[in-house]
């Protein structure tokens, strides 16, 4: 990823990423239903037969292999998920697809508020939840889902745009 010349100068502040929840709850999804499979094969070759087994075992290894290429796909969308905080401006990196990426760019002086939110009882436990920012520009919110220490990542964007303030005789 290339910088632009007026920012290759900056400090990395920090960095965010999804709580480690997201992708347990995706593999327990898979998992679930991995089970489900290999409880229909076994159902399959108990009362059916040695020839409906083989079938069982056939459809099951092509369903358990159609269930990991899907594991991969929403783990590698969730996972190169990324939020970073430099000294002026964040960049949001969202994996759309396996090859994919798409970058979004917002500047400090364009941030008019920050707020976070954690909704339900696994998100006050855990730690995580939504950062949600407005600004001034064309997009009116830059919203960051299930984000881990979302406490943090947001002290951070705020103070860092009040420094950024302070540089700038606001």
């Amino acid at each position: 990823m290339q910088q632009s010349a007026s920012f290759q100068n900056e400090e990395l502040v920090t960095t965010a990423r999804k709580h480690f929840i997201v992708y347990i709850s995706t593999a327990l999804w898979h998992v679930f239903f991995g089970c489900v499979i290999f409880i229909f094969l076994v159902f399959l070759s108990e009362a059916h037969g040695a020839f409906w087994a083989s079938v069982g075992e056939m459809i099951s290894a092509s369903f358990l292999l159609l269930l990991w290429t899907s594991f991969f796909y929403f783990w590698t969308n969730q996972y190169f998920d990324e939020w970073r905080v430099y000294e002026t401006h964040m960049t949001a990196i969202d994996q759309k697809d396996i090859l994919f990426r798409d970058e979004s760019f917002l500047s400090f002086s364009k941030i008019q508020d920050v707020k976070f939110e954690k909704a339900g009882v696994l998100q006050n436990i855990f730690g995580y939840g939504t950062i949600t920012i407005e600004n001034a520009g064309t997009e009116q919110q830059f919203v960051i889902p299930y984000v881990a220490d979302v406490e943090d990542v947001t002290n951070a964007i705020l103070m860092q745009k009040q420094v950024l303030q302070v540089k700038e005789g606001i």
